[in-house]
């Protein structure tokens, strides 16, 4: 075997599981918007086709950033080389290790592109868009991330501000080249198309020669670029590990457990954090104000983005610890007399008040938006457009703040609640119980969403749909009875484990229980003052709460948890 097949065989099985379920999860999609343009061509014009193409397309583009190499490096804080070194070690060209990767990356997104391209060409009659300027500029944001992990560093903040600049040069060469047009004066909108696919070039072409650049340094210093004699006193010396921060090393005393627990988790996590609002949060909502004009599809990526944001700030920087170790727990906690409702209860407060705080910054937005009086017509436009579907009576202002406010607080209570309903799934410390977990949980979310979408598509009678609708209200308040009554059953046996085990004590679960209940009790009062309709009544917003905000799984918590730490 020669030295290209070897390195095309080692990029494709360092990723193969992952690689196989994209390939699979493309063909299926493009199957089916494939065969039922060419079965039922009066399905073009509806919305189900570009969404099944997006649905399939998104995760394998947002995989091309990590697909394909040699071994790629999760934690933030790393300063080596994410390059495999034992392949760094071994006599091959330092341009032979680095093409491969570079050209299968291309290659994939250049199929991902063009299936894009020409799936919107058929579906939906848009024949403008170019094809190799995206590509290029696709391609080397791709490729430019897998050199800034190849690439070592001797401090790792360079490589999150190298990360930076690059996402603001992948961002310039797309804007360039999608909306370029409109950036320029008129007499020199002609010159757009020829001006981005230089740049996209010169992007790419830089890319390339970083990551030859970049295996060559990784081969003489795989640990960073480090002096043999350091200068700087050792109190200076800035490291971004939490673990060897003088903080973290430093004895504290606590009265409670779950105080050092808090400050516990919150030194874990604390880099990640700040590492969020740093590099992400703040350019994010610099950006927003600045450039992104309100709309309401805006408006809605503001919330996705702030939710991923949350995400990352309060797990970040565990991922690789959960990578290297069998139990993502430390063996510090297993073995103290702490019990395991504390332990699991008080970790998870930090990590999902963290990301609450991370989302309230859309605060800061929405006060950005308004001041600009393009954003407050089109803002106002915008609320007009939904006045029909609500029963209010509130002036104009008013109801699109009552709006936007019930919107984000019913968002971020979806949000926090699914983020705390799988918690106990990553405290079991067990790998094929969370891919399990996973697989079940989707399939209970896209089964009846694909049974629905597969019945909606069949109809041609918009009564008969309407006619559905209102044989489904009418059965709602049985459905949701039903549900209520599964929560409570499962909410018993949990707590009844938890006793039985001697988990937790009957004052913690009641205190949990109340909680709970205050919770559910505000939500549902705050949304019924905010929702603009009269006809939404505190008994619905409040069965919406109890079904929504988690309880079953919090009292599994430390079960899973007692599982992880007695195996």
């Amino acid at each position: 075997m020669n030295q290209t097949t070897a390195l095309i065989r080692l990029a494709f099985s360092c990723q193969r599981r992952v690689v196989i379920a994209m390939i699979a999860l493309v063909a299926v999609g493009q199957i089916i918007v494939w065969g039922t343009a060419l079965l039922h061509p009066q399905w073009l014009q509806h919305n189900v086709l570009p969404m099944t193409m997006v649905c399939s397309l998104l995760p394998a583009a947002l995989f091309s950033f990590v697909v394909f190499d040699y071994g790629f490096q999760t934690d933030l804080n790393f300063t080596a080389s994410s390059c495999n070194h034992w392949l760094l070690r071994m006599p091959v060209a330092a341009w032979k290790i680095a093409i491969v990767p570079v050209v299968l990356r291309t290659l994939w997104v250049v199929a991902l592109w063009t299936l894009v391209q020409q799936g919107e060409a058929w579906t939906q009659g848009r024949t403008g868009w170019p094809w190799l300027a995206p590509c290029l500029s696709l391609s080397a944001g791709t490729i430019w991330v897998m050199v800034l992990t190849w690439r070592p560093f001797a401090n790792p903040w360079f490589r999150l501000l190298s990360l930076l600049s690059v996402a603001i040069g992948f961002y310039f060469c797309i804007a360039l080249i999608f909306d370029g047009r409109s950036m320029v004066p008129v007499e020199w909108r002609g010159l757009v198309p020829t001006v981005g696919l230089v740049v996209a070039g010169l992007f790419y072409s830089s890319g390339v020669a970083a990551s030859f650049a970049a295996i060559r340094l990784a081969r003489t210093n795989t640990q960073g670029i480090i002096p043999e004699a350091d200068r700087r006193p050792v109190a200076a010396r800035r490291v971004l590990n939490d673990s060897v921060s003088q903080r973290a090393s430093k004895p504290a005393n606590f009265r409670r457990p779950y105080n050092a627990l808090l400050w516990h988790q919150w030194i874990r996590i604390r880099t990640s954090a700040y590492s969020t609002v740093a590099i992400y949060l703040i350019p994010a909502i610099g950006l927003y104000v600045a450039v992104v004009p309100f709309s309401g599809p805006a408006f809605i990526m503001l919330n996705v983005l702030l939710a991923y944001a949350g995400i990352f700030a309060s797990c970040g920087n565990q991922l690789d610890a959960a990578a290297r170790q069998p139990s993502s727990l430390p063996t510090y906690l297993i073995a103290s007399p702490i019990s395991s409702a504390t332990i699991a209860w008080t970790r998870a407060i930090v990590p999902l008040a963290v990301a609450a705080v991370i989302y309230l910054s859309i605060g800061a937005v929405l006060a950005g938006w308004a001041i600009w009086p393009s954003n407050r017509t089109n803002w106002i436009a915008w609320a007009e457009s939904y006045r029909s579907w609500f029963d209010g009576q509130d002036a104009t202002p008013m109801f699109g703040l009552r709006l936007v406010g019930s919107f984000c607080v019913a968002f971020l209570a979806t949000y926090l609640s699914r983020a705390a309903s799988y918690w106990w799934v990553g405290m079991t410390g067990r790998t094929w119980f969370v891919m399990a977990a996973s697989v079940i949980g989707m399939t209970f979310y896209f089964v009846p969403l694909s049974i629905f979408l597969a019945w909606f598509m069949k109809q041609n009678d918009w009564q008969a749909v309407q006619a559905m609708g209102r044989w489904v209200w009418q059965w709602m308040p049985t459905a949701i009875f039903v549900a209520m009554a599964c929560k409570v059953i499962a909410v018993a046996i949990a707590a009844y484990l938890l006793r039985h085990r001697r988990l937790a004590s009957t004052k913690a679960i009641a205190s949990v229980a109340c909680g709970w209940v205050a919770i559910c009790v505000i939500l549902a009062g705050t949304l019924t003052m905010l929702i603009p309709d009269s006809r939404i009544s505190f008994a619905w917003m409040l069965a919406a709460a109890t079904l929504t905000v988690p309880l079953a799984r919090i009292f599994a918590m430390p079960l899973a948890l007692a599982w992880n730490r007695h195996r």
